[in-house]
């Protein structure tokens, strides 16, 4: 078939849109186009700051295994005492005991003086493991060492940052209790004194309290313990009650203390150190290896770059200076930026990533100073590896000489596998053995018993490069001389963009494994682009080139997104206080007049960028006055609208100077002695960002559009490309481009309003351009400003991501040519222009196809929809919190057993008496059953039955467990396995129509295809089951028939009859699957 064929995909959070279509010479053919969307891993798409799914179960799970294990190591401890009579065994008896009887820490100060009876006994005991006190990380790998008062590690970085205040809290707490407790031989006999004497121990919430109330109220009334008082309390407390009662053996007190102390060591992963980049044989190096630190050093020093001077160009750092950097680096330290500046003798010098200082003149009117830390770095860390050795060893580090060190580190990282199993303690010893002798150096240096213990419990750097030892070595030599990274593997002799060589062609690709890409939101986005070019190449063959869009925020972690989600919030702010500015003065207050606004801003106070003598005083000015939004390099060569590539300038010079010009080649070239005042005037704009003061003065474009715009860089774009480019023959035809490359496309071909927007949508925008008619008619309120809500991004119907994927399939250098040169006639001014007609005419020429708006619109009105189906049993159970007052009523149960009781699971306590009852969490599925012959009227009746996710989850184990049974006892009786899903009824006369879960496919009765919502059924025994067109991406408010979105509501059983059928749909929208119907 003639024509080249193109795949386009627009890759998102939780779906990917596709399009497949035909290049010709007159035209485009589109084939298909859809939006396949699938299940996020994120918590909430509308909220992405809250994280993964996986991190919340995560954060229960542990709550819940914590919670588990405390138990269970308090009924190891009850059994144990009460089979050698320090408790009575029956329940009943030991709840006396506890709570009725002596306070446990008069008992623990009598341990001291007199014998204890057995139970007497067995309740301090019991004491101390309810109270057995703090224990840090650090303590627990300082396990049975000699421990001293001031061990501490710093930690790293803002988390580390928090930690260390908290750390410096509980230390600061522990300190006091150990003073306070001089003179007592016990903390327990001490924490009694306080009793005795009226004072508290423990922490008490004061209602109504704030948080510097609640904090002195703790300070005054809490006092903290650690692991180290407690244990040393239970072996005083063993000696002077072994010889009182000869139960007390030494093999008992062995026991009792393995289950009060036992700690499982903080494990980490094995299986995160992988292969090196470029030796598949050799692993990757660790992080904290001095190798290792001294290479992560060089690597930010290469990437720094220096200004010498304010007269000067930006340049990179010279051999010497890099050696000299690294260092100094490498002692450990970390250097402010004036001190970069001492040690390269630049005194005037500024750095690419130092943090730019300006001053701006706040609501208050006073001025201050403000920094700008977007990209920078407040100064260089030093080898973190270095640093702690250093704070270990002090002068000592440096006699052991350079090999002494290498291999001093590497014991320490080699041996770390000890903390993985609690079984191999042992080792710890061992290793401090190793460290007290002599060290192989010169000088002998041998190690002190508080420093051998630091060396065994030291926390280095966790994790690894993505290199070897071996690569590294070959790698590094370069970064020192005079390149970058990439440079640097590529003079070493790697293939830096191409690690791999150069893999077969395949018909199908494979998907990408957790270790491929660990992200979990890019690995889902790039699974579902696998399984659409899978399906695509079946159905229309392989293809001559892939386009696929990459967001920018795909990548993101949750901190990333959430710094995101504030300086959106932020720029709202700062729009519609502007707004409210332009409105008092009888402007406009549009996207034009609001930029240009915010670029005034930027300025400070300070003239035009361009024109030193030209300055806007106020505001009215600013409208009043004939400037104009310039864009610094020419949108016809960067297509770039961003604020970053804006400034403001008089239209005057824009139209006789500048035109389709960089400042450089327009004054730079031309007139040098007016090109020194602007460079010496743009430099002295601190208030506007560093770099856009970069682009006004640099003296060379930066790479076009079509090789910037139109190819991403970065990990994931790389990954995305290797896996499309098995697919075709010529590498080069796979294209990963960035989110904003299709943007200028949508606009400029006049295809943004082919989606319709909901009726929700569409009323925000008809207000918002109410407001700006009002606006313009000097009619608009403070409190219509007020009130004025800009449109967003439109995102309610997932054909908007169909039609992205149109927009990128279309993309490619010739499109981009023709908008360039169009562009280029508009900043030109071209007479031409100045036509309405002709203007129309000049832009035909730039579309790929004449008839383009058309054809988009009649691939939309058939575009397929897909929801992948997850009908896994998965998901909250039941409600976190227990419902009040619902216990009242219920009879009683099994003692400490759990029971399903209407729509609750209900909690007995030990006499069997209900104690809580949690509401149930989601429904999982609803069987559809119908009779098998009609009623009187002739019509076959339909009945539901809904099953909950903790039912679903119960019979999904209880078939596992059942498997696992059958597998081990083959001779029998084998166990059945009940499914998930029963498709037989125990009453006669029906038959088993479909089970629906919450996102599942739906035939209805006339043919159209719906999206299942959740299933509930109210307190009445009503049902409510939305169903939706299955492009709704955004399920709005109103739920009413009216809603265009909305198919229809089932709130009976008679309702499920509205639906034929259930069907699974492969990524291109065919039927693979039907349930349903009548035979």
């Amino acid at each position: 078939m003639d024509g080249r064929l193109v795949y386009g995909l627009d890759l998102g959070i939780n779906n990917v849109g596709w399009c497949a279509l035909r290049k010709q010479k007159d035209g485009v053919d589109i084939l298909a186009v859809g939006t396949f969307v699938f299940d996020s891993p994120l918590a909430d798409e509308s909220k992405p700051g809250e994280g993964l799914k996986s991190k919340l179960r995560g954060q229960f799970r542990r709550a819940r295994r914590t919670t588990r294990r405390r138990h269970q190591r308090k009924m190891d401890l009850y059994r144990l005492l009460a089979k050698h009579g320090f408790l009575p065994r029956k329940m009943a008896d030991r709840v006396e005991l506890f709570c009725k009887q002596t306070d446990p820490y008069a008992l623990r100060a009598a341990a001291l003086e007199r014998k204890l009876e057995p139970y007497e006994l067995g309740r301090v005991l019991c004491h101390l493991n309810q109270r057995r006190g703090f224990l840090s990380p650090r303590d627990l790998m300082l396990w049975g060492t000699t421990r001293f008062e001031d061990d501490e590690e710093p930690e790293e970085g803002a988390a580390g940052k928090d930690k260390d205040e908290e750390r410096g809290q509980i230390k600061k707490e522990l300190r006091r209790t150990r003073e306070e407790m001089a003179g007592f031989e016990t903390v327990g006999a001490y924490l009694n004194s306080r009793l005795r004497q009226g004072a508290t121990v423990r922490k008490r919430k004061i209602k109504g309290a704030t948080q510097a109330q609640q904090r002195a109220e703790d300070e005054r009334r809490f006092r903290r313990t650690d692991r180290h008082m407690i244990e040393h309390e239970f072996w005083t407390i063993m000696d002077r009650q072994a010889s009182h009662n000869p139960l007390l053996t030494k093999d008992l007190q062995g026991q009792i203390h393995d289950l009060l102390f036992f700690q499982r060591i903080l494990a980490a992963d094995a299986s995160t150190r992988g292969k090196c980049t470029f030796y598949k044989n050799e692993l990757r190096m660790p992080r904290a290896g001095l190798t290792a630190q001294k290479f992560v050093l060089a690597q930010d020093v290469a990437n720094l770059s220096v200004m010498p001077s304010p007269e000067a160009e930006f340049r990179v750092l010279t051999p010497e200076e890099r050696e000299r950097l690294v260092a100094e680096l490498m002692k450990g330290t970390d250097l402010a930026w004036d001190e970069v500046r001492k040690e390269l003798e630049l005194p005037a010098a500024i750095f690419n990533i130092e943090p730019a200082k300006y001053k701006i003149i706040g609501k208050d009117g006073k001025e201050k100073t403000v920094t700008q830390k977007s990209g920078t770095k407040e100064k260089l860390r030093g080898s973190q590896t270095v640093a702690r050795m250093r704070r270990i060893l002090g002068d000592k580090w440096d006699l052991l000489g350079e090999q002494a060190q290498r291999e001093l580190v590497g014991e320490i990282v080699s041996i770390r596998d000890w903390k993985q199993h609690p079984n191999k303690r042992p080792e710890a010893y061992r290793r401090l053995d190793l460290f007290q002798k002599d060290r192989p150096s010169k000088n002998g240096v041998k190690f002190s018993e508080r420093e051998a213990n630091e060396l065994a419990t030291v926390d280095l750097p966790e994790g690894y490069l993505s290199v070897s030892l071996k690569a590294a070595k070959k790698i590094l030599p370069h970064m020192l001389k005079d390149k970058v990274y990439s440079e640097a593997c590529q003079a070493a002799g790697f293939d830096h963009a191409n690690p791999e060589g150069e893999l077969p062609t395949v018909d199908r690709l494979t998907f990408p494994t957790d270790k491929d890409i660990a992200h979990a939101v890019v690995r889902a986005s790039v699974r579902g682009a696998v399984r659409i070019l899978n399906a695509l190449h079946s159905d229309y063959g392989k293809p001559d080139a892939i386009h696929i869009e990459l967001p920018r925020d795909l990548a993101m972690g949750a901190e990333q997104r959430e710094e995101v989600e504030k300086r959106q919030r932020k720029n709202e702010t700062e729009r519609k206080e502007i707004a409210k500015d332009l409105v008092a003065l009888g402007y406009k207050p549009n996207g034009t007049n609001i930029k240009k606004v915010r670029l005034w801003k930027e300025l400070g106070g300070a003239a035009l960028p361009y024109e030193p003598d030209v300055l806007i005083p106020d505001l009215k000015a600013l409208m009043s006055g004939d400037y104009e939004v310039d864009h610094i390099v020419p949108r016809s060569h960067a297509l770039d609208s961003g604020m970053a590539n804006l400034t403001l300038c008089t239209r005057e010079f824009n139209t006789q100077v500048k035109g389709n010009q960089t400042l450089w080649e327009a004054v730079g070239q031309r007139e040098p002695e007016r090109w020194r005042r602007i460079e010496a005037h743009v430099k002295s704009i601190k208030n506007m960002p560093l770099h856009k003061r970069q682009r006004i003065l640099a003296k060379e474009r930066p790479e076009d559009f079509s090789g910037r715009h139109l190819a991403a860089t970065g990990y994931i774009s790389r990954e995305v490309l290797k896996l499309a480019q098995r697919m075709v023959e010529n590498k080069t035809d796979v294209v990963v481009a960035p989110g904003r490359a299709t943007s200028e496309f949508r606009k400029f071909w006049e295809i943004e309003d082919m989606v319709p927007l909901h009726p929700e949508e569409q009323a925000i925008e008809d207000a918002w351009k109410a407001f700006l008619a009002k606006a313009d008619a000097g009619q608009a309120t403070e409190e219509d400003v007020k009130n004025a809500k800009p449109p967003g991004k439109t995102r309610s119907n997932f054909k908007h991501h169909a039609l992205d994927a149109i927009v990128v399939a279309l993309a490619d250098r010739k499109s981009l040519k023709a908008m360039t040169d169009f562009f280029q006639l508009v900043e030109l001014r071209d007479p031409r222009l100045r036509d309405k007609e002709h203007r129309k005419l000049e832009r035909a020429k730039t579309m790929p196809d004449p008839n383009l708006r058309n054809k988009v619109a009649a691939a939309l009105e058939r575009a397929e929809i897909v929801h992948r189906p997850q009908r896994m049993p998965k998901g909250q159970l039941h409600k976190q919190q227990p419902d009040e007052n619902v216990v009242r009523g219920m009879r009683n149960g099994e003692p400490w057993g759990t029971e399903v009781v209407g729509k609750h699971l209900v909690k007995y306590d030990q006499e069997g008496r209900p104690a809580q009852a949690y509401p149930l969490g989601s429904n999982h599925h609803v069987v559809i059953w119908e009779t098998t012959q009609p009623n009187q009227k002739g019509e076959y009746e339909r009945a539901a039955e809904v099953v909950t996710m903790l039912e679903a989850v119960r019979r999904r184990d209880g078939a596992a467990a059942a498997r696992k049974w059958n597998k081990d006892h083959p001779e029998g009786p084998l166990r059945p396995i009940e499914p998930v899903i029963r498709k037989t009824r125990p009453e006669p006369g029906w038959r088993f129509v479909m089970a629906l879960c919450k996102g599942d496919m739906v035939e209805m009765s006339d043919g159209s295809l719906g999206l299942i919502e959740s299933i509930s059924i109210d307190k009445g025994g009503q049902y409510d089951c939305g169903i939706w067109h299955p492009f709704v991406a955004n399920k709005m408010k109103d739920r009413t028939p009216k809603n265009g979105y909305l198919i229809t509501r089932v709130r009976s059983e008679r309702d499920f009859g509205k639906i034929a059928a259930r069907v699974v749909l492969d990524p291109l929208g065919q039927v693979v699957y039907r349930e349903g119907g009548r035979e």
